[in-house]
């Protein structure tokens, strides 16, 4: 069933954006009156956990095949990410304890990238 816009009405919300869109923005106000302290209440902590459990944090920049290429030539077998990698932004005890919940990497190859497939 499509929702057509009427005067005076909003549309209907299935999945909650409504609700998410609140707790973002408390959690935001809680966070910006709570920046004086040293550290987060645990409240805002928590709510922050519940709200990354319910709407996944998806991450779409991360440097870590940059990284791959430049220190280990993309020999996965040298560079473990299951380890702690300080020197790196990315290993999978701190994603888990950040809470995302997906990655994804793109890429882009300048005109004169070599080896590049032409479209027909």
């Amino acid at each position: 069933m499509a929702w057509r816009r009427s005067p005076g009405h909003a549309p209907p919300d299935p999945v909650g954006w409504t609700t998410i869109a609140n707790d973002r923005r408390v959690l935001r106000e809680g966070l910006e009156q709570n920046a004086h302290a040293r550290m987060p209440d645990a409240r805002l902590t928590e709510r922050a956990r519940a709200l990354l459990r319910e709407v996944p944090l998806i991450d779409g920049h991360n440097d870590l095949p940059w990284e791959m290429r430049k220190r280990v030539r993309y020999d996965l077998s040298r560079l473990d990410i299951r380890l702690a990698q300080p020197a790196l932004q990315t290993d999978i005890a701190r994603l888990r304890a950040g809470g995302l919940g997906a990655q994804f990497w793109s890429s882009t190859c300048r005109r004169t990238c070599p080896g590049r497939v032409r479209s027909p």
